[in-house]
């Protein structure tokens, strides 16, 4: 029996043993008979599915009919030949196939239809694209740890089309992001990362990374807007706090860039350059004594320090 299925995982009909001849082109009426069960993929019948019948290629037909409590239907008055079959019933993936219709013949037997849910259909579907997601992040990750940053894009790239949900996309934003950054091209790698905080805002690895690029672009004044937004708590790289403090210093605002570099002292307490710039600045202020305690310090951790001899020379004017 020929058989053109889609989404479904069976359809039977036990006729192909009989000879089909030629159907007339004028009517597709005549005295063949095709019945059925439709049940569901537990051999539950399925009751109120519609069963629509029409010729092979063509699109008339009998009106469509449906099945009853037990998932039975029948239709009769059909003309010899190929008929193509379709059952639709809610909730389920519509199934279609094809049969012959032989008039004079013994009664046919039961065309059998086994539906799928729709939502195991939708789901597997979902599961599929999830495989592939993973397999894309995974390879773009290879190359990213290879140096090979186009690829890795590519890679990545492959995995957002596949992704649905939006937080799930900022994982995989943060590694596009970072093949710009790796290639030098920031001003797209900043664009990726803003992006990719309208999917997940507050994300921690996201904002860190958008501060630093932010910072080495000279954009310390946005750079702050994002650093506010990090979680209490949450460290950040040392030279991105001390470029901002040193920019608010450079513009004159001595008690911002104490803030920045007060925080640089309490992420970072062994780090030389924090006491060092912050000793400037309390120094600009007239906090004479907290400059002279920073420039101990200075020479306490590092006594060989660029800075050292500088240190000493305050030290040694206070």
């Amino acid at each position: 029996m020929p058989s053109r299925l889609r989404n479904i995982l069976v359809l039977i009909a036990v006729l192909a043993s009989a000879v089909a001849l030629p159907l007339s082109a004028q009517d597709w009426k005549g005295k063949g008979r095709v019945q059925g069960i439709v049940t569901n993929d537990q051999g539950q019948p399925v009751e109120g599915a519609t069963v629509t019948v029409r010729r092979e290629g063509k699109d008339d037909g009998p009106e469509p009919v449906k099945t009853d409590k037990k998932g039975r239907w029948a239709m009769g008055g059909l003309a010899t030949g190929g008929w193509d079959i379709t059952v639709e019933a809610a909730g389920f993936t519509t199934a279609a196939g094809a049969t012959k219709v032989i008039e004079g013949t013994q009664p046919p037997e039961m065309l059998r239809v086994q539906l799928r849910p729709a939502v195991a259909q939708q789901a597997a579907a979902e599961t599929q694209k999830a495989s592939a997601a993973a397999t894309a992040i995974s390879a773009g990750n290879e190359f990213l740890t290879q140096g090979k940053y186009a690829e890795a894009r590519a890679e990545y790239e492959k995995a957002l089309a596949e992704i649905q949900e939006a937080e799930k996309k900022a994982p995989v934003m943060f590694g596009v992001a970072q093949t710009y950054a790796a290639e030098g091209k920031k001003k797209e790698a900043i664009q990726v990362l803003e992006q990719s905080l309208t999917y997940k805002p507050g994300d921690e690895k996201t904002l860190r990374l958008l501060v630093d690029i932010l910072v080495a672009e000279g954009r310390e004044q946005d750079a702050q807007k994002y650093l506010a937004q990090l979680p209490q708590g949450t460290t950040v790289d040392a030279n991105t706090l001390l470029n901002i403090g040193i920019k608010k210093y450079n513009d004159g605002d001595m008690a911002g860039a104490q803030s920045q570099f007060d925080r640089v002292v309490k992420e970072n307490p062994t780090l030389p350059d924090a006491y060092y710039f912050r000793g400037l600045t309390l120094l600009a202020q007239g906090k004479t004594a907290e400059a002279k305690a920073d420039f101990q310090k200075l020479l306490e951790i590092a006594p060989n320090h660029e800075k050292a001899a500088e240190a000493k020379e305050f030290l040694a004017s206070l």
